[in-house]
């Protein structure tokens, strides 16, 4: 058993016959990946710096995607 939440694939395909399926990108992912842009159009938020911080703006986009995720799996 694992502490990490369910990370299902984002955007997750059907088709055909044989019924080929194509996973595409993780949830956390497109999570991350959309707090990211909420992070980077704010910049002045997280520093006293005009400048963005890439590796604060990354880590701390996989946060709210984690948190995110736990979220979703709460009942």
């Amino acid at each position: 058993m694992t502490d990490k939440p369910e990370n299902p694939p984002a955007f997750s395909l059907t088709f055909g016959p044989d019924a080929t399926r194509i996973h595409g990108m993780d949830l956390r992912d497109w999570f991350a990946g959309m707090a990211l842009q909420g992070l980077c159009a704010f910049p002045g938020q997280l520093r006293d710096s005009r400048r963005p911080d890439a590796k604060l703006h990354a880590r701390m986009a996989y946060e709210y995607a984690d948190a995110m995720l736990a979220e979703r799996g709460r009942k």
